[in-house]
C-alpha cells in the first residue's frame, strides 16, 4: 500500500506544530517562579522542560510531570476565582435558525488568569501529544497488519 502523500504532509505537520507548542510552553514554564508541581521534585520538571524545549514530545516519563502541572494549575484556578460573569454562547443551528445559551464563566484574578492561560496552553499540548502518538501508533499497526 503506498503512502499517501497528504498523509505524510499531515503527520509532519502534526509533529511540527506538537513541537511548536512544546518549546513555547517550555518557554513559559521556565520563566515562571511558582510552577505548581505538588510533590514532583523540581528536578523531574527540569528534565521535562529541557526535552520540550529540545523537540522531545513523546518521552513517555514526561506524562506524569505534564500531568501534575494540569492538575496543579486547575486548582490554582479554581483558588482564584474572584466571581463570574453570564455570557451568551452560539452553539449551533436548528431549522428556526441560530442556537444561543447562556453560560457562567468564572473571573480570575491576574495569577488565576495566567493560570488559565497555561492550563488552556498545556491541555492543547496534550491533544496534540496524543494526535501525533496516535498517529504513530496506528501507521505502526497499519505496517504490521499489511506484511
Amino acid at each position: 500500500m503506498a503512502k499517501n502523500s497528504n498523509d505524510d504532509f499531515r503527520f509532519r505537520a502534526q509533529a511540527i506544530l506538537a513541537v511548536r507548542h512544546a518549546r513555547a510552553l517550555a518557554e513559559q514554564l521556565t520563566s515562571m517562579p511558582d510552577v505548581p508541581i505538588g510533590d514532583l521534585p523540581r528536578s523531574s520538571l527540569n528534565a521535562t522542560l529541557r526535552r520540550l524545549e529540545t523537540g522531545e514530545v513523546t518521552e513517555g516519563r514526561d506524562l506524569v510531570v505534564l500531568e501534575t502541572l494540569e492538575a496543579g494549575f486547575a486548582e490554582r484556578m479554581a483558588a482564584e476565582i474572584t466571581g463570574s460573569t453570564v455570557e451568551a454562547r452560539h452553539i449551533g443551528y436548528d431549522e428556526d435558525g441560530e442556537i444561543w445559551a447562556w453560560e457562567t464563566v468564572p473571573s480570575y484574578s491576574p495569577r488565576g488568569e495566567k493560570a488559565r492561560a497555561l492550563h488552556s496552553q498545556l491541555k492543547r499540548f496534550l491533544e496534540l501529544r496524543q494526535d501525533l502518538l496516535d498517529h504513530s501508533a496506528a501507521e505502526r499497526l497499519a505496517a504490521q497488519l499489511l506484511r
